[in-house]
């Protein structure tokens, strides 16, 4: 989902809360406030490469190669 900009905190916490309420049903991770998308910094991540996630580390990890 990315970085929410020019939000107050509040909004942010409604933002979140719509997004879990909406995916609830969905089995897969969902990343909230991290500088992807339109963010500046931005940080590019390679479409079909591997990647490892654990949220109780607060951890988002490419592990391979985006390019040959």
């Amino acid at each position: 989902m990315g970085k929410f900009f020019g939000y107050s905190k509040q909004e942010d916490e409604k933002i979140i809360k719509i997004i879990k309420t909406r995916t609830a049903d969905y089995k897969f991770p969902i990343l909230i406030g991290v500088n992807i998308g339109h963010a500046d910094p931005i940080i590019t991540i390679p479409i079909g490469v591997k990647v490892r996630i654990d949220s109780a580390k607060n951890l988002f990890e490419i592990v391979e190669n985006g390019v040959i």
